[in-house]
């Protein structure tokens, strides 16, 4: 009877042991490398670092190309992977198409309702939840207005085949009626940049660069070509570094982290539909007062 008892409490032991010493294996994915991007990336690998310091993480790259996306999805989908994070809208979309039994977490997503993602916020219904980053549309608008009170016509460049750009611009139209006319022009990949800034340049008053991958892998060309022509260029994710006049964004590096921490919570061994999608928490905006100057614009305060 004693031998019985030892040999379930060694068993129980070295199970326990085994689950203690367990490599725990994550995957991130990303659309393309950019600043925003990566910010996300590195604040998920910080949060899963100081959770699990001997975790194995994965990072994967589709440098822009959605048949890259949709090959590491599939890849993916065989692997050991316990659970996977996918940075922006087309890789999440390319990983919920392949990947039907792995939990998966998005980051800067725009609108995942609209994408397919999810359709249930709060109870995700699949095997996927994460990180909404998106400026509402008014906000956007105020915004730019508080910068450029005098502005009529705003320019958007973005990629119709990204569903986060339509989804931005669909709620931008919206406010049509406030005095604002919206230029569109498609880019479709990165090769069209200058054709596309020379044929919108002459019709807008200002340009915004909005939440759009291949806009924002772009956008340093953009950027310097609107210079020249003397427009203002305003930004909805991090473009301060490219010269734009200001910026509002949600801080990638948050979003990041708090990807991680859900997916510390399935690693853990919550179930997904108890870990509700979130909304980006921390806002921040920029106003580059050197570009202001070189536009001879005096731009009133911001609050922070």
């Amino acid at each position: 009877m004693f031998k019985l008892i030892y040999a379930i409490i060694f068993a129980i032991s070295s199970l326990n042991s085994v689950y203690a010493t367990a490599a725990i294996n994550v995957a991130i994915t990303q659309i393309a490398p950019h600043k925003s991007l990566d910010q996300v990336r590195e604040g998920a690998i910080d949060e899963l670092k100081e959770q699990f310091p001997k975790i194995i993480i994965h990072h994967y790259n589709a440098v822009g190309s959605i048949i890259n996306a949709t090959n590491i999805a599939a890849s993916l989908n065989a692997s050991d992977s316990q659970v996977v994070i996918a940075i922006a809208t087309p890789m999440a979309q390319s990983l919920k198409q392949k990947i039907k039994d792995k939990p998966i977490v998005f980051a800067s997503v725009t609108n995942p309702k609209q994408a397919e993602l999810v359709k249930n916020y709060e109870h995700p219904e699949s095997n996927i939840t994460g990180v909404i980053n998106n400026i509402a549309a008014l906000e956007q608008i105020n915004f730019i207005k508080k910068i450029l009170p005098s502005v009529q016509k705003i320019g958007i460049i973005y990629n119709p085949a990204e569903a986060n750009s339509n989804a931005i611009i669909q709620d931008l139209k919206a406010y049509e009626h406030k005095g604002l006319k919206f230029i569109l022009k498609p880019l479709n990949n990165s090769n069209e940049v200058v054709l596309t800034v020379n044929a919108i340049l002459k019709q807008i008053d200002c340009l915004l660069l909005i939440n759009d991958n291949t806009v924002a892998n772009s956008a340093s060309v953009i950027v310097n070509h609107l210079k020249k022509e003397k427009i203002p260029v305003i930004a909805v994710f991090d473009a301060s570094e490219f010269g734009v006049l200001a910026s509002i964004y949600n801080d990638e590096y948050t979003i990041g982290r708090q990807a991680g921490k859900m997916a510390v919570k399935l690693l853990r061994g919550e179930k997904l539909a108890n870990i509700p999608v979130e909304t980006a928490y921390k806002q921040l905006t920029t106003v580059n007062k050197k570009v202001a100057e070189e536009l001879g614009l005096k731009i009133a305060p911001i609050n922070q």
